[in-house]
């Protein structure tokens, strides 16, 4: 028995529906991976090359105190959450301790200022130039001589809400080199941008 036209379109509807469909789920859920991957998948860590020492050594301005740099992105979502964390517990006496914000920021600016922060600012590409550094939020501790203790992380999992900057410095405090635990964050440059998020859904410009 031949089929009908009107069966073979109905046969042939359905099955394009059902193609469409799956193109769909492909899409949607590379778009929600894509969405995650700055937060839930670790960044490339820092590599602690000798012109990032030197270019992070030059922001010290109390030699022979220990220097503490928290590198921040202004676009990235966990920037509020770790510079309120930061500002409420405010500079640590006795410490030699820098924010270096990616982008710019009046009002972060001067309540860094307030709590007794040294606030630099650079562009992405200064920060890729400068310091060789394409991710944040990451921290660099040196010892008093000026030897690179730590070099990581803030969060020992994805979508953590305890900073543990205070377990990190106190281990740099009394001579040890902390583990450095993974960068749950931001791709800053566009190169890096471009290979997490190649569908431009989370880094958009």
């Amino acid at each position: 028995m031949t089929p009908s036209w009107r069966s073979v379109t109905e046969v042939a509807r359905g099955f394009g529906g059902r193609a469409l469909l799956a193109v769909w789920l492909g899409l949607a859920l590379l778009g929600i991976a894509s969405l995650g991957v700055s937060h839930t998948a670790p960044m490339p860590k820092p590599t602690p090359e000798q012109r990032l020492t030197h270019a992070l050594l030059d922001l010290r301005s109390k030699p022979g105190s220990t220097l503490l740099v928290h590198v921040i992105y202004a676009r990235c979502s966990c920037t509020e959450r770790l510079f309120r964390h930061l500002v409420e517990r405010r500079a640590l006496p006795g410490f030699d301790e820098t924010i270096l914000f990616v982008g710019d920021d009046a009002a972060k600016r001067a309540a860094a200022r307030k709590a007794g922060f040294r606030f630099a600012t650079v562009t992405a590409a200064e920060l890729a130039s400068r310091f060789g550094l394409e991710v944040a939020p990451v921290l660099f501790a040196f010892t008093r001589d000026g030897q690179l203790a730590y070099a990581g992380g803030y969060f020992d999992r994805p979508a953590a809400v305890v900073a543990l900057d205070g377990r990190i410095i106190s281990g740099v405090q009394h001579g040890a080199q902390p583990e450095p635990l993974p960068v749950y964050g931001c791709a800053v440059s566009p190169e890096l941008q471009r290979s997490v998020d190649p569908l431009g859904i989370v880094y958009r410009n």
